[in-house]
């Protein structure tokens, strides 16, 4: 093997390496920057598209931040959500949910409740039938 062949595979080597290391660092950094989730149906489990996510601005007025997706997932970039003000998650047919900012950037996974829905959660006790 001459030597212009050897030291273009090491070239390519060292090329390859750098470039999984430059993609390795890039996945985490986006979490970094983007606080994303997913809502579901409480009694249904199933994920529900179009919630909106407002955060109350200190005059009063709310603010949008995003909606959920068509898989129930959202996805904010954390420039976005400021000030402090509370979360609030909405959609017709469930129970508004309001958070303060601090929470929802803690929660990952957040359940709504239809409004038409059983009121209890799991199975009734006896005699309830």
């Amino acid at each position: 093997m001459s030597e212009i062949m050897r030291t273009r595979r090491i070239g390519m080597r060292v090329w390859m390496a750098g470039a999984m290391v430059v993609g390795a660092m890039g996945v985490p950094a986006c979490q970094e920057y983007v606080h994303m989730g997913q809502i579901s149906d409480r009694e249904g489990a199933f994920s529900i598209n179009n919630v909106r996510i407002e955060q109350q601005q200190t005059d009063g007025s709310w603010k949008n931040l995003g909606s959920t997706d068509g898989n129930g997932r959202w996805w904010i970039i954390k420039e976005k959500i400021n000030g402090g003000g509370r979360i609030r998650l909405s959609k017709n047919g469930y129970y508004t949910i309001m958070m303060g900012e601090s929470e929802f950037l803690q929660q990952y996974n957040i359940v709504l409740a239809p409004t038409g829905g059983s009121t209890q959660f799991g199975e009734q006790g006896a005699g309830q039938h």
